[in-house]
């Protein structure tokens, strides 16, 4: 094989040059064809986590969106119960009941316990994540519990 160096490089004499272009499997011509499948195999190992991650991420939005919807849920059924011998609806439990009824939703008034100066609320709401072929959670209830005084 005979090799010139011009201008710091090394050159192929041009007999082997064009040996490399008559022979498609030779060099980078080689490589990059033989790289196309791989990139193929990578991506659908890839995928199927990218997907799962991606679910994940929806599910945990829904479930945190849940969670805020609850735990208003029950300030506002707690202010509600606690003004209520103000308004026609004298019985704290029962604006409270009324309040948690207007939200919407799954949601139910568990608990509600006025004393002489406080009243406790407690809301639930179910919640469930499922992602494809993870069993994780079967889910649970949000639970969230205000307290506020009497005015």
């Amino acid at each position: 094989m005979e090799l010139r160096e011009r201008a710091g490089r090394v050159a192929a004499s041009p007999a082997l040059t064009a040996r490399r272009r008559r022979s498609p499997r030779s060099g980078r011509v080689a490589a990059r064809l033989d790289e196309r499948g791989q990139t193929m195999v990578e991506f659908a190992l890839v995928l199927p986590v990218l997907v799962v991650l991606l679910i994940a991420t929806v599910q945990f939005g829904i479930v945190f969106k849940d969670w805020i919807n609850v735990t208003d849920t029950a300030r506002v059924a707690a202010r509600a119960a606690v003004v209520a011998r103000f308004g026609p609806q004298p019985d704290p439990c029962a604006a409270a009941q009324a309040a948690v009824a207007a939200a919407g939703g799954d949601l139910t008034l568990k608990s509600c316990t006025p004393s002489t100066r406080y009243v406790t609320v407690t809301v639930e709401h179910p919640w469930s994540v499922s992602l494809p072929l993870i069993p994780f959670s079967d889910g649970g209830q949000l639970t969230s519990v205000v307290t506020e005084r009497l005015e």
